[in-house]
């Protein structure tokens, strides 16, 4: 069911960017022929970036889709991920090069959308929300390694990054959209491919008229060839990914999906090494799978679908102290079961579009968490462990929702939408109403203006409910959202905009122990203890932002994309103080590009900067003293490590063999090989030898093949 954008909402001129138009469509670049020179032809382009404040609908189906959001709605298709150079073929790691998004790892594909924390991403792939799509996520993320779904699965994609549809469940900061792949009519095709991110293949295979089938496997391969990316450590995992469309009749259909990924990571610090930052051993494992059924029933005016998901993870980590008789630290089992039961209806009339829904399920948990003896704080001078946790929680909670949304246009060029969402988590017994409202006006030809705003809810994650015990009762977090824009695009296809946000939250989670500290000042335990302390619903913070974006016709030889993000996050904990949030950065910029060396050959290349991260700093003499890090908390991000930039590159050929394709591809990441910071740490061999400043992935190569048949 492949989203399409309804030409009816569109400027004259189509609203296109790509890293590169396939080359067999190649008559639609400079210097090609078409019926009018001014357009390209839109069936065969097959890259492509838009800027949409419009109307969706499903093509296959005709079933249509209010409004989505106000904001910038980035849509991309697939092919505009396997080309960008740096993103190893990984979504979650392209859209690192997205207008408003930002990262501060290069060794996961974390993101981070408008100053929202990493927790605060959703994820839906075919219309159905998953918790994680990403392989060893780690608690309180949306990030992982790599993404559980490949690229050459998946026919496009759409990053909301403002004002989002009422549909979705209480989210943030962000929603991705993913599409699978619509098999081939009467066609089986498929393709066998290596590359970082691993091998595996996909295939597109009809039964009979009426069924249609796609099925990916994946598996890592950088284990077989190193113990040590340069984490102590290599990660291990298979994804496997299953769809198929079986068409009843001319107005049913019933689509199902299954995901399923197993992941592995041994950390084990260098003990040998006087430079090795690693404090724990650490053994992660999981199991992740999701499948749903949804009937799809077509009328004059619109649809109605029917769907039953469940998604199941299962975790384990255990870490231990190498340096204390691999004395236990910490160990988990968190095991949740979400089942929802989902029933949307769509209408579209002259000039209004009316979409509502409700749902309603139950949420099996399983937790067990083992930090019995606690840990020393690095945020309290006394050495004493503190904060012991042993947690057996098994719930069953129910979850329910309802929603509405509605889209009129008004006098011609001016649309007018609202909606409204309730969303009660059975976790806790809290509830929220979430209402938003925009509008959005054809000012030219080729000009819109938007502007809107919204109110979103979303629970803490379960870790930080779960970890102790009074975290129960936190509150569902709260932001209110403010957006206003403009975008132009020109007879060729080239386009520019910009756009201003706000965010406001409340009810964020802050220590009860430490009066200046935030969970926004908690930095990603990836590798480290995670440590669980009480909080409670106080907190306050802000965000404030502008973007600016600018992008070549796809038809051109030579092509660009350039963005530009200002912005500034800021939180308060129970002293009432602003401070900067862990992942503020307050520029972020990048160039992305490309040419095409004749019909068969392409270079792209990109670069990306951002102002360093804040940090907070260490009281060195008392850390020395005690054998540990003490972070210094009157100064809680009030430091900021070096600025981030990096150049990286990608080469592929493309080789018709018969009536069979072979793709080769090369590329590097930071090819200058820039010692761009992550974090300070203390050594644990050598805590006298003061902050030691880790930095991001050097020169890393990449490369691969795909065959096609």
């Amino acid at each position: 069911m492949q989203r399409l954008v309804s030409s009816s909402y569109l400027p004259e001129a189509p609203r296109f960017s790509t890293i590169g138009a396939d080359m067999e469509d190649s008559d639609m670049l400079a210097g090609g022929s078409s019926a009018d020179p001014a357009l390209p032809s839109a069936p065969k382009l097959r890259g492509s970036l838009m800027f949409v404040q419009q109307v969706e609908v499903l093509a296959k189906d005709s079933k249509p889709l209010t409004q989505q959001d106000d904001g910038i709605s980035l849509h991309i298709e697939s092919k505009e991920v396997s080309r960008t150079a740096g993103a190893y073929n990984d979504i979650p790691r392209f859209l690192q090069t997205l207008p408003g998004v930002m990262f501060n790892t290069d060794s996961r594909n974390t993101y981070l959308v408008n100053g929202g924390n990493a927790m605060e991403n959703l994820y839906v792939l075919d219309g159905v929300e998953i918790p994680n799509i990403n392989q060893i996520s780690s608690a309180g993320s949306s990030g992982g390694f790599v993404s559980m779904i490949d690229t050459d699965a998946v026919s496009s994609l759409t990053l909301h990054e403002q004002l989002y549809g009422s549909e979705y469940s209480g989210t943030l900061s962000s929603v991705l959209d993913v599409n699978t792949l619509e098999p081939e009519v009467n066609r089986r095709h498929g393709e066998v491919s290596m590359g970082y991110a691993g091998a595996g293949f996909v295939i597109e295979e009809p039964l009979g008229n009426r069924v249609e089938t796609m099925t990916q496997f994946r598996r890592s391969i950088v284990n077989y060839l190193t113990d040590d990316i340069g984490i102590d450590g290599v990660p291990k995992y298979t994804s496997v990914l299953s769809t198929a469309t079986i068409a009843l009749n001319s107005q049913d259909s019933i689509k199902s999906l299954f995901l399923f990924a197993d992941d592995a990571l041994d950390i084990r610090p260098n003990m040998l090494d006087s430079q090795d930052p690693g404090l724990v051993n650490t053994n992660y494992q999981g199991l992740h799978s999701t499948g749903a059924a949804t009937w799809h029933h077509a009328v004059a005016r619109g649809a109605n679908d029917l769907q039953l998901n469940y998604s199941t993870v299962i975790t384990r980590t255990d870490q231990n102290n190498p340096y204390q008789n691999d004395a236990s630290v910490y160990g988990d089992r968190l095991s949740e079961t979400p089942v929802t039961l989902r029933y949307d209806l769509y209408r579209q009339y002259s000039r209004l579009n009316f979409q509502a829904g409700a749902t309603a399920g139950i949420h099996a948990l399983n937790y067990k968490i083992d930090q019995a003896s606690g840990y020393p704080s690095p945020y309290n001078l006394d050495p004493a462990p503190v904060d012991a946790s042993n947690i057996s929680a098994t719930m069953l909670p129910r979850d329910y929702a309802a929603y509405g949304e509605a889209m009129v246009d008004v006098f011609g060029p001016i649309q007018i939408q609202g909606g409204m969402r309730y969303q009660r988590w059975g976790i806790n017994g809290s509830s929220a109403w979430m209402p938003r409202a925009g509008i959005k006006i054809q000012a030219g030809p080729h000009l819109f203006v938007y502007g809107g705003v919204a109110s979103y809810s979303q629970i803490p994650s379960l870790p930080v409910m779960l970890g102790i015990a009074q975290n129960i009762a936190l509150k569902p977090i709260r932001d209110f959202q403010t957006d206003a824009g403009i975008t132009f695009t020109d007879d060729y296809g080239d386009q520019g905009g910009g756009s201003i946000y706000t965010r406001n939250y409340t009810n964020y989670p802050v220590s009860t122990e430490f009066a200046s500290l935030s969970l926004a000042d908690v930095i990603d335990p990836f590798g480290l203890p995670y440590l669980y302390m009480p909080m409670t619903s106080a907190g306050t913070g802000t965000t404030s932002g502008s973007e600016l974006h600018v992008i070549t016709s796809p038809r051109r030889w030579i092509f660009a994309q350039a963005n530009l993000t200002m912005s500034m996050t800021l939180h308060k904990a129970l002293d009432g103080v602003n401070r900067l949030a862990s992942y503020d950065v307050p520029t972020v910029a990048n160039i992305l590009g490309g040419v095409h060396l004749g019909r068969r050959q392409l270079l792209t290349g990109r670069y990306s900067y951002h102002t360093g991260t804040p940090y907070t700093p260490f009281l060195l003499d008392a850390s020395e003293k005690q054998g540990r890090e003490i972070y210094d908390l009157t100064q809680i991000n009030s430091l900021r490590g070096g600025n981030y930039d990096r150049v990286d590159f990608r080469y592929e050929i493309n080789l018709p063999i018969r009536d069979r394709s072979l793709k080769v591809f090369a590329g590097v990441e930071n090819m200058l090989n820039r010692r761009n910071y992550y974090q300070y740490v203390l050594l644990p061999q050598c805590h006298s030898c003061g902050p030691y400043e880790l930095t991001q992935m050097g020169f890393y190569p990449d490369g691969g093949v795909v065959w096609s048949f």
